[in-house]
């Protein structure tokens, strides 16, 4: 079997999950990871979860973060993603010294 990917246990083929850039099996995978997740928290209001769940920050080039996820992130974090986005379509790598 494969092994599940870090974010909401998609499949994953290699090292590149089967949902990159699907957007349908992506909306389903965010689904699963829900359900899995036992729902809305219950400090949050559901509906406004529901809203949060359906939000997506779409980068240049196609990369997609769940909203709830990236509304979470410290700013220096968000930053963080962005330059390793940034490093993946160059083709180049990078390294995080950070406990991020």
């Amino acid at each position: 079997a494969a092994p599940a990917a870090a974010a909401g246990g998609g499949r994953t083929r290699g090292r590149r999950a089967l949902d990159d850039g699907d957007d349908a099996a992506y909306r389903e995978r965010m689904e699963r990871w829900r359900a899995e997740a036992g729902g809305a928290p219950e400090s949050v209001d559901a509906d406004e979860y529901d809203q949060e769940v359906d939000e997506v920050v779409e980068f240049e080039g196609g990369f997609k973060v769940p909203g709830v996820l990236w509304d979470r992130l410290f700013e220096y974090q968000q930053t963080c993603v962005r330059w390793l986005w940034e490093l993946h379509c160059q083709g180049v790598g990078g390294i995080i010294g950070d406990e991020m």
